[in-house]
């Protein structure tokens, strides 16, 4: 599970997200070979404006590194 913290008009508020981001530019071989079932992995291109929204719901950070140049998310998402 990956935790955001909020604070709200209703005071602080926890989120529950069951997707996180695991690399940034990396080669996607690699990094499937250490998942398993429960975990599903999917590429995610910035330049796409829905894929880019879903991201910064992700982790918010995300538009300084589409700003910077990074161009290829990897997202993991717990089944």
């Amino acid at each position: 599970m990956w935790f955001t913290f909020l604070y709200g008009p209703l005071g602080p508020n926890v989120r529950m997200k069951k997707k996180f981001i695991v690399s940034i530019n990396e080669d996607l071989d690699r990094i499937k070979a250490f998942t398993g079932a429960e975990i599903s992995l999917e590429i995610k291109n910035p330049l796409n404006t829905l894929e880019l929204m879903e991201l910064i719901e992700t982790d918010p950070d995300v538009a300084d590194l589409v700003r910077s140049g990074a161009r290829r998310f990897l997202i993991a998402k717990i089944i």
